[in-house]
């Protein structure tokens, strides 16, 4: 790969443990620039379209817990969403790489940030 983007996102809060929210997780998705992914994202988009979705879009945790713009949309209709986005994801030329933390393993956030940057900076190696 001469040229990529990476895009990271997280999940979870860097607040004590609790059975709500025992991870925090980050996740990078990485696009080798040389590759088109192009009519992926446009077919895509043309899906969420076709759904009466026009320029959306998806967040997954509002559309696991049905909430904002999910709040009224039936299983199904979720589903699809769920659906579009897996074949994307499956079909579109991008690698992802999620580091998981489970926060019982760690009794201070500096112990929590000193893993995540070891083991991101390694994989980045």
């Amino acid at each position: 790969m001469k040229n990529i983007s990476i895009f990271v996102d997280e999940s979870g809060d860097f607040g004590s443990y609790a059975h709500h929210s025992p991870y925090y997780i980050v996740t990078m998705v990485i696009h080798d620039q040389e590759k088109d992914i192009a009519p992926h994202v446009e077919k895509l988009n043309q899906e969420l379209s076709d759904i009466n979705l026009p320029n959306h879009t998806i967040h997954t945790e509002p559309l696991i817990r049905r909430e904002e713009n999910y709040a009224y949309m039936s299983p199904n209709e979720r589903r699809k969403i769920f659906s579009k986005l897996f074949f994307f994801t499956l079909n579109c030329d991008i690698q992802y790489k999620s580091f998981i933390f489970h926060k019982k393993e760690f009794d201070d956030v500096l112990k929590l940030e000193g893993k995540m940057a070891r083991d991101i900076s390694q994989f980045l190696q």
